[in-house]
């Protein structure tokens, strides 16, 4: 195993959570920089199962705890500018991107200040403020498989929709970093952080009004603010009662919609 990054065993994932909420990793690393990762990626066995996380703003570990080894993107936050736009890195935080491009003049980006999370959880469920989504920035992208090897994939390489987004050709692939077009022609005022637990960042925009209607279905450890949009959970609740949140919010949504109506939040490993 590469000795660069930090390693950690039996790990708490609700303290590494947007939500506060979680059962246990089996493992954890957090690698140093990308080529780290291609390191521990090549000294991996292919077997062994793997998420790649964040700030834990789109997926949550269930209380059953998870088995494998969770990859920590901290620490993967360059941002670079070139001469076409800029490149950014999977763990770089979508707030920080958008400020530092209005303050270089690429003021087509700065709406992803408003954004919760890292740029790569933003790839993964194709996020957006308003009229902007992140996909329609984005030039080309640089990902890592299982054996540590680096590849540049295409916009079109990717299956993309309103609220997922994955590499269908490639599915075992990381995301590494993208190459965004940054645009110095327009400028937007960054805004405000819209948080993780808002329903604006959790569901597609022609969603939003069916979610908000079915905010009363929720009665127990996770409440819905319907004025400011925002999921509130109480000290009790744990990871299950906010997937039962969800699912309830999900169907009650989609009866209205007259269509399924789905989640950019993720649930993964054993039921508590």
């Amino acid at each position: 195993m590469s000795a660069q990054g930090t390693w950690l065993r039996d790990a708490g994932m609700a303290e590494r959570s947007a939500w506060g909420v979680g059962g246990t990793a089996q493992f954890v690393y957090t690698p140093a920089d990308a080529d780290d990762l291609r390191r521990f990626l090549a000294s991996l066995r292919l077997d062994e199962p793997m998420l790649v996380s964040g700030t834990g703003s789109r997926v949550v570990v269930r209380q059953g705890g998870l088995q494998g080894v969770v990859i920590s993107t901290a620490k993967l936050s360059r941002i670079e500018f070139t001469d076409v736009g800029v490149y950014v890195e999977a763990g770089a935080l979508c707030a920080r991107v958008g400020h530092v491009c209005a303050q270089h003049h690429h003021g087509a980006l700065a709406w992803l200040a408003g954004v919760p999370g890292s740029v790569g959880g933003a790839l993964r469920t194709n996020i957006g403020v308003g009229k902007h989504s992140v996909w329609s920035k984005v030039r080309a992208v640089k990902t890592v498989d299982r054996h540590g090897h680096a590849h540049e994939r295409q916009v079109t390489e990717f299956g993309i929709d309103s609220t997922w987004a994955g590499a269908t050709r490639h599915s075992d692939e990381i995301v590494l970093g993208v190459w965004m077009n940054g645009g110095r022609e327009k400028t937007h005022t960054p805004v405000a952080m819209a948080g993780a637990r808002t329903v604006t960042q959790l569901f597609a925009i022609d969603s939003l009004p069916h979610v908000l209607a079915a905010g009363p279905v929720l009665a127990g450890a996770v409440r819905l603010d319907k004025e400011t949009a925002q999921l509130h959970l109480d000290a009790t609740a744990e990871a299950a009662d906010l997937e039962s949140a969800i699912e309830q919010l999900c169907a009650a949504a989609s009866q209205q919609a007259g269509r399924a109506v789905n989640c950019r939040l993720r649930f993964v490993g054993a039921r508590g």
